[in-house]
């Protein structure tokens, strides 16, 4: 569900990018932090499932 609602997000800045609600400068930087959200995301995520595998 949260890489969903980050995937959701990104899509919101895309639109806001097409109809010039922000700049491609401040879509670029919400794209760098929603990318390194995920990073974070699929580590936790892969950290829960090796714990869970260990059980």
């Amino acid at each position: 569900m949260s890489r969903g609602s980050l995937y959701e997000l990104l899509d919101q800045f895309i639109t806001a990018l097409d109809e010039s609600y922000i700049s491609e400068e401040a879509y670029l930087k919400y794209k760098k932090q929603v990318n390194g959200c995920l990073a974070i995301l699929n580590g936790y995520i892969n950290y829960l499932k090796k714990a869970k595998s260990s059980d």
